[in-house]
């Protein structure tokens, strides 16, 4: 999911998250922290890629991806990398669901900045492309 985002010749670009929600830690101090991370390249194929981490356990949480300064085409490619718990892992040292899954859709849009919803406790990589000519 993220080696386009870190392949020969990507550059990283600004972003930012703006009005983030914040999750609560399972500690005794109960400290908080952003829901959402999020990074950015632009590949020596021209395609932005949107990384965005979610790191809150219970819910999706819906966001609005407004990429300035980069015209794209209608269709995002979307990868998600979704465990079934915030703690899953590819192991058998715990009873439970440890099921880690892969993800690939498209996703249709007609404006410049969009609606995303995240799964929880999940990564997901939008490529966007130039339009076509």
């Amino acid at each position: 999911a993220l080696g386009p985002a870190f392949a020969t010749g990507s550059n990283w670009v600004a972003s930012k998250v703006v009005a983030n929600e914040t999750v609560t830690a399972v500690t005794p101090a109960g400290e908080t922290y952003p829901a959402l991370v999020v990074g950015a390249t632009r590949g020596a194929d021209d395609a932005l890629r949107i990384v965005v981490v979610h790191r809150g356990r219970a819910a999706a949480t819906t966001a609005v991806v407004a990429p300035i300064g980069f015209e794209h085409g209608a269709a995002i490619e979307v990868t998600t990398v979704k465990g079934n718990r915030f703690d899953s892992a590819i192991d058998d040292a715990e009873v439970g669901d440890d099921t880690v899954a892969l993800a690939q859709s498209t996703m249709t849009v007609e404006t410049s900045s969009f609606e995303v919803s995240f799964p929880p406790a999940s990564l997901t990589v939008l490529t966007l492309r130039a339009p076509c000519p």
